[in-house]
């Protein structure tokens, strides 16, 4: 599965014993899509598609028709500014698949509802330059967390999920140490959590990957 910079999201479906078909495209007319996301947004047993496109500042659905076919869009959000990265994950502990995203001066989530419907998105935290991030339990607590690289202060920044009775309530922002440059900064440590991996990758400007490296946590 794959999405392209030039307004659509295309798949390969498997054909079983390692081979595919032909992929087929859908999605059309959405410019600049360079994040896509599988995940069952409506719950309803079969993976859904969330597509980022930072070339229109927007980030759609498109529901599974229960046959591997595509031919709805939703709009979850619009008029973006900045747009790096979308994730899929239940941040408040419903059962329910929330939509994280990170870029520019926010890192942002929208709460699920139940039947493909979700509420306007929460600032999480504000950063300089938010770019990729991870979704972990970093402190084992029950709960998940996040991980961001914020570029523009060049820093790791993690967000500490604190749940109560109402859901995500609270988050706390602990910079743990500053590294001059995360990407080639060596070994993380932060003392007290458990290992974890998290993916920093730069992009030029066309989307493309020109630098990757993982650090460890732990």
């Amino acid at each position: 599965f794959f999405g392209v910079g030039q307004g659509l999201c295309a798949f390969y479906p498997g054909l079983g014993g390692g081979q595919f078909g032909p992929y087929l495209p859908f999605g059309m007319g959405v410019p600049g899509i360079s994040t896509a996301v599988l995940a069952d947004l409506d719950v309803d047993g079969d993976l859904d598609v969330v597509c980022g496109a930072p070339g229109s500042g927007r980030i759609d659905w498109f529901p599974n028709d229960g046959g591997g076919q595509f031919p709805q869009r939703i709009t979850l959000e619009q008029g973006l500014s900045q747009l790096v990265e979308v994730r899929v994950a239940d941040m408040d502990g419903d059962g329910l698949p929330d939509v994280v995203r990170s870029g520019g001066a926010a890192l942002a989530w929208s709460k699920a509802l139940g039947g493909g419907l979700f509420q306007p998105s929460e600032t999480i935290g504000q950063l300089f330059d938010a770019q990729n991030m991870d979704i972990r339990d970093i402190d084992l607590d029950g709960d998940l967390d996040v991980v961001v690289a914020d570029n523009g202060a060049d820093r790791i920044v993690l967000y500490k999920n604190r749940l109560d009775e109402v859901g995500m309530a609270e988050h706390d922002r602990m910079q743990a140490r500053v590294w001059p440059d995360p990407v080639v900064g060596g070994v993380l440590h932060w003392s007290g959590f458990p290992d974890q991996v998290v993916r920093i990758v730069v992009h030029d400007g066309l989307g493309r990957e020109v630098l990757g490296a993982s650090s460890r946590l732990g």
